[in-house]
């Protein structure tokens, strides 16, 4: 079990933190710049971040400065682009057990386009591997 706690709002530009004991009891919060959010983080810890449009660059950040157990994720969302599924810039909201059932929660930085898109699911919480059927989104 860590020895401690730690929440974080992030934004583009500052980020709320609240740092807490196995407890429950608050030992620390406030709000600071999102690039220095690594600065707050204790030894011993486990953090927790909203999933917003920042957290990809906090998230990189954090392993980047700390000695960090990297996150499995559920699934990544795919885009086909020329006969090729790579990275989209979105985060899956909700996935089923099934390796099938999912939805878009949000993306971010997408031109106005149609899009063909997929969950790809690695293996990681559910031990589900394999990617969903393609669905096709337009953002405007």
């Amino acid at each position: 079990m860590p020895t401690y706690y730690l929440g974080l709002d992030v934004h583009k530009v500052r980020t709320q933190y609240c740092l807490m004991d196995p407890a429950g009891e608050i030992l620390a919060e406030g709000s600071l710049p999102t690039e220095e959010v690594a600065t707050v983080v204790p030894a011993d810890c486990a953090v927790v971040l909203e999933a917003t449009g920042s957290w990809h660059h906090t998230y990189d950040a954090l392993c980047a400065c700390a000695e960090v157990e990297k996150a499995t994720f559920l699934a990544d969302v795919q885009c086909r682009v020329r006969s090729v599924w790579t990275r989209f810039p979105a985060q899956v909201g909700m996935a089923g057990t099934d390796g099938k059932s999912w939805y878009l929660y949000s993306y971010y930085d997408v031109k106005p386009d149609n899009y063909l898109i997929r969950a790809h699911f690695g293996g990681t919480n559910y031990n589900v591997t394999g990617a969903s059927s393609p669905q096709r989104i337009v953002v405007r």
